[in-house]
C-alpha cells in the first residue's frame, strides 16, 4: 500500500529544510514594518497599539490550518490540529499575560532604555537580544522570545532564522549556548486525542522541550532559554507508521471508559519509547506533522538556584563550552 509522503524534507548535504509551498491566497501578516516571521506573542493581545495586528496574525494562521490542510491529511487529524491551535493560542496568551502583569504590578522604575524595550515587548516586536537583556535587568520571571507557527510544514524555513536570533541573543547577553550533545530533549509530553463520536483514538499531540542555553543575572540566578516544539501524530493506515506499532495502539480497549486507559495506550504499548526514540533522532517519518516551534526564557527559582549552587560546591563546576557550531540547519525537531 502506498504511503502518502510529506512535501518537505532534506535537500543536499546541508540538511536545509524544504517547506511546504504556501497557498497563493496566503500572505504573511504585513501590516507593520519590519516584518518578523518569528515575532513573539505580545503579553496583552488586546493592547490598543497591537490589537489589530494580533487579530490579523490569528486570522491568517487559523485560515492556513482551516482552509489549506494538505489533501492527504485525514479530516480527524485536521480537526485535532485546529483544536490544538485554538487551545494553544489561548493558553499562550494567558501565560504571557500572567507573567507580565505580575511584574507590572510591582511598578519597578525603568531606565529610558528599558522603557523602550518594554514598549517593544508590548507590541510583540522585541528581538531575543533585547528581550533577554530586559529579563536580565529586571525581576520579570519569564518571557516568550520567538514563535514560528508551521502547520503541516508551511513556513518551516523561518525556524532556522528564529534559532539564529535566539542564539545571538544569548551570546549578546554574555550567556552560554549549549552544544548539541547537551541539547537533547529533556521533556516529551504525549497526549492522546480521542474521537468521542466513535470512542477511538484519532492521533496524538506531542510537545517536546530542550535547553538551548542560559544567561546569568547579576544575582547569580540563571535565565534558562528553552525551545518548545509541538507536532501531531497520525496513526491511520496511510500514516507511514510501523504496522506493529499501529496494531498495538489500536488493540487497546476501553478508550475513554476504563481508568488508566491513557497509561495503557501510551506506556503499555511501548509507544512512549517508540516516539521518544524517533524524536531524539530527528525523524522525518510521514506520521509526524510539524505544528510550531517557540523559544522562551524562564528565570530559575531561588530554590533551584540554591540546589544548583550546592551541587556545584559538592561536585565542582561542570565545564560547559560555548557552542560555536552551525546549528541553524537542523530539522524542525532537530538538535544535531
Amino acid at each position: 500500500m502506498k504511503v502518502e509522503q510529506r512535501e518537505y524534507g532534506y535537500t543536499g548535504v546541508s540538511g536545509d529544510i524544504i517547506p511546504l509551498p504556501l497557498p497563493e491566497s496566503f500572505t504573511e501578516p504585513a501590516d507593520r514594518e519590519p516584518i518578523c516571521p518569528f515575532e513573539p506573542t505580545p503579553p496583552d493581545p488586546y493592547y490598543h497599539e497591537v490589537a489589530a495586528h494580533q487579530r490579523l496574525v490569528d486570522d491568517s494562521f487559523y485560515g492556513l490550518i482551516h482552509e489549506h490542510a494538505p489533501a492527504y491529511i485525514p479530516q480527524e487529524v485536521r480537526d485535532m490540529v485546529e483544536l490544538d491551535y485554538l487551545a494553544g493560542s489561548a493558553q499562550r496568551h494567558i501565560k504571557n499575560a500572567q507573567a507580565y502583569r505580575e511584574w507590572s504590578a510591582q511598578n519597578m522604575p525603568l531606565t529610558p532604555e528599558l522603557e523602550a524595550i518594554n514598549h517593544e515587548i508590548s507590541l510583540g516586536t522585541v528581538q531575543p537580544t533585547n528581550n533577554l537583556y530586559f529579563i536580565k535587568q529586571t525581576n520579570i520571571n519569564s518571557g516568550e522570545l520567538t514563535r514560528v507557527f508551521h502547520p503541516y510544514g508551511y513556513r518551516m524555513q523561518h525556524v532556522s532564522s528564529a534559532r539564529v536570533a535566539t542564539r545571538q541573543g544569548i551570546e549578546a547577553n554574555d550567556g552560554v549556548v549549549y552544544p548539541p550533545v547537551l541539547a537533547t530533549y529533556r521533556k516529551i509530553n504525549i497526549q492522546p486525542n480521542m474521537n468521542f463520536s466513535n470512542g477511538c483514538i484519532s492521533g496524538f499531540l506531542v510537545t517536546y522541550k530542550r535547553d538551548v542555553g542560559h544567561v546569568t543575572r547579576d544575582d547569580g540566578r540563571r535565565i534558562q532559554v528553552i525551545e518548545r516544539q509541538s507536532a501531531a501524530i497520525r496513526i491511520d493506515r496511510l500514516s507511514g507508521m510501523d504496522s506493529d506499532m499501529r496494531s498495538a495502539l489500536h488493540s487497546v480497549g476501553g478508550i475513554g471508559k476504563v481508568k488508566g486507559w491513557e497509561n495503557a495506550l501510551v506506556h503499555g504499548t511501548g509507544f512512549d519509547k517508540f516516539l521518544t526514540d524517533k524524536i531524539q533522532h530527528d525523524t522525518l517519518d510521514s506520521f509526524l506533522i510539524p505544528l510550531s516551534t517557540m523559544s522562551y526564557a524562564a528565570v530559575e527559582s531561588e530554590e533551584q538556584y540554591e540546589t544548583r549552587q550546592n551541587e556545584q560546591r559538592a561536585y565542582g563546576r561542570p565545564a560547559v563550552k560555548r557552542a560555536l557550531s552551525n546549528q541553524d540547519d537542523m530539522v524542525f525537531i532537530g538538535h544535531s
